[in-house]
C-alpha cells in the first residue's frame, strides 16, 4: 500500500484590479486601481494505490473550497483570479501482461456537482452537475525491441457531454459554456534512444 494525505490554504492578499474608462462610465477613458477582497483556496488532497501482482489500482481525491473576503457568498464563478471547482475524485487500474509485453487500464473522473451561492444564482449562474468521465488505454513492447512502445487510449469513452470545473458556468445572455472533448480517440508510437 502507498497512500498520501496533504492540506493546501492559498490566500491572495492585496489583490488589485485595474479597472478601465468603459467600465468607470469615463467614456473609454482613464484607467484605475480597485481594491478587492482576499481570496482564498483550501482544501485536502488525498491519494492511495495498492499494488498485486502485476496490477495496480488507485485513487486520487481533491476536496476544494474557494473564498473571497469573509462573506461565504462574495466569490462569483466567473474566472478571473479564481474559479472554484468543488471536489474530484479518480480511479484507476492498470495491469501488465509479461508474457506479452503488453499493459493496460482504464480511469474514471468523477466531479461532484458544484453547489453556487445564493448571490451567484440570483446573479445568473446555474450550477454544473456532476460528471464522470472513462477512460482507456493499452500498450505494447514488440517482443526483442525495448525502444518501441505503441499506445493506444481512448478518452471519454462513453462520449459522455459535461463542462469541466475550469470552464465557466452558464449565465444567460452572457456565456454559453463549451462542452468538453467528446470521445477521442489516440494513437502513438514512442521510439527510446
Amino acid at each position: 500500500w502507498k497512500a498520501g494525505i496533504g492540506y493546501f490554504d492559498t490566500k491572495l492578499m492585496d489583490r488589485t484590479e485595474l479597472m478601465s474608462g468603459s467600465n468607470l462610465g469615463l467614456g473609454g477613458r482613464g484607467i484605475r486601481r480597485n481594491h478587492t477582497d482576499d481570496l482564498r483556496s483550501k482544501g485536502w488532497l488525498l491519494n492511495a494505490a495498492y499494488q498485486f501482482k502485476h496490477t495496480q489500482v488507485g485513487m486520487n481525491a481533491t476536496f476544494a473550497k474557494v473564498s473571497q473576503g469573509n462573506a461565504a457568498d462574495a466569490l462569483l464563478p466567473e474566472g478571473g483570479d479564481a474559479m472554484p471547482v468543488g471536489n474530484t475524485l479518480a480511479l484507476y487500474v492498470d495491469h501488465r501482461l509479461a508474457a506479452w509485453n503488453a499493459q493496460f487500464g482504464a480511469s474514471m473522473q468523477v466531479a461532484q456537482k458544484e453547489t453556487f451561492s445564493d448571490k451567484a444564482l440570483a446573479s445568473g449562474f446555474t450550477e454544473q452537475g456532476t460528471y464522470a468521465v472513462v477512460n482507456a488505454y493499452a500498450q505494447w513492447q514488440p517482443q526483442g525491441n525495448g525502444q518501441l512502445t505503441l499506445r493506444m487510449g481512448i478518452d471519454n469513452l462513453f462520449d459522455r457531454g459535461y463542462y469541466t470545473r475550469s470552464t465557466y458556468p452558464l449565465t444567460p445572455g452572457k456565456v454559453t459554456p463549451i462542452l468538453a472533448v467528446g470521445r477521442t480517440i489516440n494513437v502513438s508510437g514512442t521510439w527510446k534512444f
